[in-house]
């Protein structure tokens, strides 16, 4: 019985004096957060996302790497109707903004997004990221994913009392 009472109070103290390791994709010594890392970058855009039917308009991607880099590339692609196609690289260093420009087009009654690509070199790590912009033509709107209640979508109450809209089910 001490035996094992030894042994268990040697595990534990063991336990306590271990040093938690750090996890995979922290920066700069912080620990990572535990949900997806990304690219330690800000990237944004100026863009008018309401753009003349069948016309063009400027997209202008701003990006500033948190980290050290020596070549960034940007490439933006057009998705779901909107037609862009644009490669860029330069060098870069941290914390200076640098920007890509290039026309972005949509067709009539079409909506669509500009897919926006980012990655650069960190002293032999190869990090990037992605990030779509939504663009439409003036004579469209993007679909709404809310639902409303009518006649063919009733609400209901729960035993609770919250409000409740019944949709029919799909067949696929």
């Amino acid at each position: 019985m001490n035996k094992v009472l030894f042994i268990f109070a040697t595990l534990i103290l063991a336990v306590s004096f271990c040093k938690k390791e750090q996890k995979p994709g922290s920066l700069d010594g912080k620990m990572w957060n535990g949900g997806k890392a990304q690219a330690p970058v800000s990237v944004s855009a100026d863009y008018t996302s309401s753009i003349k039917p069948n016309g063009s308009a400027p997209f202008t991607l701003k990006v500033t790497p948190g980290v050290a880099c020596s070549t960034l590339t940007t490439t933006l692609t057009g998705l779901n109707g909107a037609v862009i196609s644009d490669t860029k690289s330069q060098g870069c260093s941290q914390g200076q903004e640098f920007t890509h420009t290039a026309n972005v087009a949509v067709g009539s009654d079409t909506a669509g997004y500009v897919s926006a690509t980012v990655s650069f070199d960190n002293g032999g790590q190869i990090m990037s990221t992605t990030k779509a912009f939504a663009v439409r033509s003036n004579n469209t709107g993007f679909a709404s994913k809310i639902q409303t209640a009518n006649a063919a979508n009733p609400v209901s109450e729960t035993n609770d009392g919250s409000r409740v809209i019944i949709l029919p089910s799909e067949t696929r």
